[in-house]
């Protein structure tokens, strides 16, 4: 076991509580936007932008031999722009306290050694913090808006999906035809029956998305992300019963994870494969979070029950967690580092003796191809 001073050191702090981060979510290690995930890029400063460019489908020119090239239009590009959300928190520990408290899980005459489980138990709560900004942000993009309000005491701010007393809206453009019942090509609702309804016909809209994407975009339907609720109406359904087959179950369970995950948390992660519809992996989660001020939350499904997500396997190519940055001093008369995306250290205290452990992240997701994306109300 290491000594205090190794525990609070910014590398050991920073790296303890984003492994925590990444093994919070599986929803965000899916997508690989956890802290330190494959699909994050530095972008740097408070403000961020990107390009929204959507793939060819039109044909190349054909001319004559001999005859001058063809000129052709510029491919319309599109331009989000805007502000990173900033979280910054800080806890303080005081070592008093750390230097009498009983380790946890121990005999009543049994004293932590300087606090450190405690410590790490701390850390490991401040990384799950971070990490249910991410995915909260994560949610937004999903869902295609994320609203950002601010509390009573001024330099507070919270974000949810509700529209109502928003300081500013966050809106990475998905079309409006890519949302509700999805009529994404304009004839009319691809939703056209409720899902929990057993003769909807489910594999036969899950065809009119995918063409719909292609069609949008030149992208294709690959992946869906919804609750239990929403998979267990779909397992149930008519046409995926009898397209599979009488004999077969509906559906296969190709992951199921079981044992404890490295943030103490049951690893419960579920991808699913319909018999009927082989080509598209589903994400089954009930992974929600506690929304609003600290004083007043409210648990709100990462997807809500009556909604399914649609969209490409994630990549780069599509989206991407951007990373802004700050300059950070860790401690009195040390200078300051530009610092990007999630941070974590501790400053020492005196008068009372102790450590505060600090923890930042400037962090949004961008989604390069709205069109490729959509937020369907299959029930309702």
């Amino acid at each position: 076991m290491g000594s205090i001073a190794e525990i609070l050191s910014t590398k050991v702090t920073t790296k303890a509580v984003s492994r925590v981060a990444a093994a919070t979510s599986r929803i965000l290690t899916l997508f690989q936007m956890n802290p330190g995930g494959a699909n994050e890029r530095s972008q740097g400063y408070r403000r961020f932008g990107y390009d929204i460019f959507n793939d060819a489908r039109s044909v190349a020119i054909a001319r004559a031999p001999g005859a001058t090239s063809g000129t052709v239009r510029r491919q319309a590009v599109g331009r989000v722009d805007g502000t990173f959300p900033r979280v910054a928190e800080k806890l303080p520990l005081l070592l008093e306290e750390l230097h009498n408290f009983r380790r946890i899980g121990g005999q009543m005459a049994e004293f932590d050694n300087g606090g450190q489980e405690f410590i790490r138990r701390q850390q490991r709560f401040m990384g799950q913090r971070v990490a249910n900004f991410r995915l909260l942000s994560l949610g937004g993009m999903m869902r295609g808006k994320m609203y950002a309000h601010r509390t009573d005491s001024g330099d507070d701010i919270y974000y949810d999906f509700t529209s109502t007393s928003a300081l500013h809206t966050v809106d990475w453009q998905i079309p409006a035809g890519n949302l509700s019942q999805l009529d994404m090509l304009g004839a009319g609702s691809i939703i056209g029956t409720s899902w929990d309804n057993p003769v909807a016909d489910i594999p036969g809209d899950l065809l009119q998305i995918d063409k719909a994407f292609q069609v949008l975009c030149g992208s294709r339907l690959e992946f869906a992300v919804c609750g239990s609720t929403m998979w267990n109406n779909i397992i149930n359904n008519d046409y995926v019963i009898s397209q599979a087959g009488t004999s077969n179950t509906a559906f296969e369970i190709i992951q199921r994870e079981d044992g404890v995950s490295e943030n103490g948390m049951p690893r419960t992660t579920m991808l699913g494969r319909l018999r009927a519809v082989p080509w598209l992996t589903w994400h089954i989660t009930n992974e929600g979070l506690d929304v609003g001020t600290q004083a007043s939350t409210t648990y709100t499904p990462f997807v809500g029950d009556n909604n399914v997500w649609f969209g490409p396997q994630p990549n780069p190519d599509y989206m991407e967690m951007l990373l802004g940055s700050e300059p950070v001093s860790e401690g009195p008369n040390l200078p300051a580092t530009e610092r990007f995306g999630m941070h974590a250290y501790n400053v020492n205290t005196y008068d009372p003796a102790g450590y505060v452990l600090h923890t930042l992240d400037n962090a949004l997701p961008a989604l390069y191809v709205p069109k490729a994306t959509a937020y369907g109300t299959c029930v309702f």
